[in-house]
């Protein structure tokens, strides 16, 4: 197999703002308990439809899509947070839903405030006095109605903000409580100052991770975003809703003394009967010798978790960075004769990059060549901290998953 060769980093774009590390962590809430609950980047066809929705009355995507375009509209990161309930842990008792837009400029940033910030079409939301200055601009709305998903209802109020090319914001949404039925008014406004604090001090954090990650585009496939977020940052771990304890340890022990970690796992055509995962795992190390050792003892590390069965040694066919393992293991403690997934670790200087591609439902072997073609990308990206918005998923996987008989086995 051919050796891949790094692309030049001047046909990457330039560093795009971190904005995952500007968003609120369960560390900034004096409240214990609170936990990840997911968090995703939107595209603008992402924003349109959910803006389509919002304002309903006939409202049409596309042109609400047009509109954002228009105006320079470049990305949003939405981040979710649940506290759960005392009477059915189960059940949040709030959410904290924190957001950041990029746009290409300062102009486009305020037409985009005025547009989406008109709720005067929403019966359900009122906009309230705001007797405290954020950014550029900003606004304070109440909305009340009862949750789509589970017909809870709730209570909740929104502060969105601008500062320059930035649109930032946080929603408490609360459900009644024998303690609150009304959100609260003081958190939110320190959690928006905590947010307007990040943006004026951005880079938030060195290592910048969260712009230095390769996300799979919609193509030829159907492709859903799990998570796309922080699991560690500054030396913190994040707990995540619905992970027992012993699972955290496991998953948090791999991380070994890494500084800031982190993980998007995206699903493709994970609802058809053959399809895979793809995660990629984003390690800082406070110094380039703390990485090597990690990256020399990934398998070891790796075996100390039960869920890496028959971990094996393969041929990357990939020479990035400064060092390279290629790795195929039985996910869920499988044995020889089960589905491998592959890992290809890069190193580059104190920041390692690892991608999984992970066989679901009756696909039996996933393609190496693939996960070469999309380290190769990440591998740029980590070096240059530039990187496309999203990328397609390979033409060798997309082969493997439509014909599993023409994938290339795993040894």
């Amino acid at each position: 197999m051919a050796v891949l060769a790094t692309p030049a980093s001047a046909q990457s774009p330039p560093p795009a703002p971190d904005l995952p590390a500007l968003t609120i962590r369960p560390t900034d809430l004096d409240q214990s308990g609170w936990l990840h609950q997911g968090a995703f980047v939107h595209s603008v066809a992402d924003a349109a439809r959910d803006r389509a929705d919002y304002i309903g009355q006939g409202a049409d995507s596309d042109e609400v899509a047009e509109r954002l375009t228009s105006i320079g509209w470049q990305r949003e990161y939405v981040s979710f947070l649940s506290h759960p309930s005392k009477a059915d842990p189960s059940q949040p008792d709030q959410v904290i839903r924190s957001y950041v837009t990029e746009y290409t400029n300062a102009d486009g940033a305020r037409a985009g405030f005025e547009f989406l910030e008109d709720e005067s079409t929403v019966a359900a939301a009122k906009d309230l006095p705001l007797n405290q200055t954020f950014g550029q601009q900003s606004e304070l709305t109440s909305e009340r109605g009862f949750s789509s998903q589970t017909g809870r209802q709730f209570r909740s109020l929104d502060l969105t903000f601008r500062m320059g090319a930035l649109i930032a914001g946080v929603n408490v949404i609360q459900y009644p409580t024998a303690e609150r039925v009304d959100p609260d008014i003081d958190l939110l406004k320190t959690l928006a100052t905590t947010m307007e604090n990040r943006i004026a001090e951005s880079p938030v954090i060195d290592s910048a991770l969260g712009a230095r990650v390769v996300r799979i585009a919609h193509t030829d496939a159907e492709v859903v975003t799990f998570d796309d977020a922080y699991y560690r940052i500054t030396g913190v771990d994040i707990p995540l809703e619905g992970e027992s304890s012993d699972a955290t340890g496991l998953r948090t022990d791999t991380y070994r003394d890494a500084l800031d970690v982190y993980q998007l796992w995206q699903g493709i055509d994970t609802a058809e009967v053959d399809g895979a995962l793809f995660g990629v795992t984003l390690l800082h190390f406070p110094d380039a010798e703390a990485a090597k050792a990690w990256t020399s003892d990934l398998p070891d590390i790796l075996a100390t978790n039960p869920f890496y069965g028959d971990i094996r040694t393969e041929e990357a066919g990939v020479a990035l960075g400064d060092q390279t393992v290629a790795l195929s293991y039985a996910s869920g403690g499988g044995g020889p004769s089960d589905p491998h997934a592959l890992i290809i670790a890069v190193r580059i200087g104190p920041d390692i990059a690892r991608l999984h591609l992970v066989p679901q439902g009756n696909q039996e072997s996933v393609p190496i060549d693939a996960l070469a073609e999309l380290t190769r990308v990440e591998a740029d990206c980590l070096a240059t901290a530039g990187c496309a918005e999203t990328i397609p998923v390979p033409d060798a996987l997309l082969v493997a998953l439509t014909a599993p008989d023409r994938a290339t086995p795993v040894p």
